[in-house]
C-alpha cells in the first residue's frame, strides 16, 4: 500500500484525499480499520505531496486584468498541502475521535495526527505551502504597482483602470486575500514553525488592502465632489 501511495498523482490533490478515504473505507469494510495508523497513512501522503513540485512556470508579463490573475491561480493546485493532509487525518482517525460535538478536541486532535511527520517532511511541507501562499501575494503586490505605475496622482483615471482591471473584484468580491488568510491560518495552527513567515505574509496583505482601500476611497471622495460641484453649477447660470 506505501509503494502504491507513492505512485498517486499529487498534482490533484482532490482527487488524493478521495483515494485514500477510498482504501479508509474498504480497511474499515473488511475489519482493518486499526491495520494502519492515521499518521502512517498521513506520513504516506505528505512524502508524496513534498515529493513533487508543483510550482507553476512564471507568467509571461505582468498580470493586468483578472482573468491573468485567475489563470495564475489556475495553474495551482486547488488545496494548500497541509489542508490536504488535514482532510486525510480526519478520514482516517476512528470515527469515535471525530464527533461533532467535541469540535475543540476534535479539531486538535487531527492536527495532532499531522503534526507528528517527520520533522524534515514537517519543514518540506511548511516551506511549499508558504511559496504558495507568498506567489498569491506576490502576484497581487505587482499587480497594484502596475496599475499604480510610477505616478499614482492621477484623479479619476487611477479609479477607472483599477475597477476596469477587475483588481477589486479579486480583492473583495473573489475573496482570494480571504482565501490566502484562512491557508496561513491554516498552517499555523498546525506548525507553529512556520508562523513568523506566516504572520508577515498576513501583514503584507493587510498593508496592500489598506494602501488601496485608501487611494481608491480618495478617489470616490474627489468623484463626488466633482459630481457635486456640476450639478450646482447650472442652478447658479439660472441665478
Amino acid at each position: 500500500m506505501r509503494a502504491a501511495a507513492s505512485r498517486v498523482d499529487a498534482r490533484d490533490r482532490g482527487a488524493l484525499i478521495e483515494q485514500y478515504r477510498a482504501v479508509i473505507t474498504h480497511l474499515r469494510a473488511a475489519g482493518l480499520g486499526d491495520a494502519i495508523a492515521p499518521t502512517t497513512l498521513v506520513d504516506w501522503a505528505a512524502r508524496t505531496l513534498a515529493r513533487v513540485d508543483v510550482t507553476p512556470p512564471a507568467a509571461d508579463g505582468e498580470l493586468r486584468d483578472r482573468a491573468a490573475f485567475a489563470a495564475e491561480r489556475g495553474r495551482e493546485p486547488s488545496l494548500s498541502i497541509t489542508e490536504c493532509l488535514l482532510r486525510i487525518s480526519i478520514a482516517a482517525l476512528p470515527p469515535r475521535r471525530v464527533t461533532a460535538g467535541e469540535p475543540a478536541a476534535t479539531g486538535e486532535a487531527v492536527r495532532e495526527v499531522v503534526r507528528g511527520l517527520d520533522e524534515s517532511i514537517r519543514a518540506r511541507v511548511v516551506e511549499l505551502d508558504l511559496r504558495r501562499a507568498r506567489r498569491v501575494v506576490h502576484d497581487l503586490e505587482s499587480w497594484w504597482r502596475g496599475l499604480l505605475g510610477a505616478d499614482d496622482d492621477r484623479g479619476l483615471a487611477l479609479l477607472e483602470q483599477v475597477v476596469a482591471s477587475g483588481f477589486l473584484n479579486v480583492m473583495r468580491g473573489d475573496g482570494e486575500p480571504l482565501r490566502v488568510l484562512h491557508e496561513l491560518t491554516t498552517l499555523r495552527e498546525v506548525f507553529p514553525a512556520g508562523a513568523a513567515q506566516a504572520a508577515e505574509l498576513r501583514e503584507r496583505l493587510a498593508a496592500l488592502d489598506a494602501a488601496s482601500t485608501k487611494l481608491l476611497i480618495a478617489r470616490l471622495e474627489i468623484r463626488a465632489e466633482r459630481a457635486w460641484s456640476d450639478s450646482l453649477t447650472p442652478r447658479a447660470r439660472g441665478d
